[in-house]
């Protein structure tokens, strides 16, 4: 995968966003919606061969696409090519686990109960949202639960937008 690396016909890929153990997420234009950004999802390279691992992400990108909740992160597309990957919304935020890690590095003092409160509210609406659908999270950590800055004159500092529903089970 390159910048320029044209997928499926309609996705263009303009940087790596993220490279983690079990993804890699890219910026991506699609074309045949006008040129917006979506997050293209992939499995490590190390999985593109790996018939089982590609299967697994189709059937669960899938599933996972029939959500649709403000605290989740919207799948909009599954495709099976080579390598396969998922179309998600383009949200570029920090995770909660890079922001619990920035304040401890920066002598920060953690997350206060209100807003700890706060943040665990939406994140259990939205696996409340999920289970009512007959799926599960199977790994719902700090690494899976993205920032999203407030919008301006909300008095949330973030809104917190849970990830990763490729990791599910129904």
């Amino acid at each position: 995968l390159a910048p320029g690396t044209r997928l499926a016909g309609r996705y263009a890929l303009d940087r790596l966003l993220a490279e983690r153990e079990i993804e890699t997420v890219w910026l991506a234009r699609d074309t045949a919606r006008g040129n917006t950004g979506v997050a293209l999802r992939f499995l490590p390279a190390r999985l593109w061969n790996d018939v089982q691992a590609r299967a697994t992400l189709i059937q669960e990108g899938q599933r996972s696409a029939r959500l649709s909740h403000p605290a989740i992160l919207g799948i909009t597309g599954v495709d099976s090519g080579d390598p396969p990957f998922l179309v998600t919304e383009l949200v570029e935020a920090a995770t909660l686990a890079e922001e619990l890690s920035r304040r401890q590095s920066s002598g920060e003092p953690p997350l206060g109960v209100p807003e700890t409160l706060t943040l665990l509210e939406a994140v259990a609406a939205a696996l409340d949202h999920a289970h009512g659908s007959d799926i599960l999270h199977l790994e719902v950590t700090p690494s899976r639960i993205l920032l999203v800055p407030g919008a301006p004159g909300s008095p949330a500092r973030w809104t917190p937008v849970l990830e990763q529903f490729g990791l599910a089970a129904e």
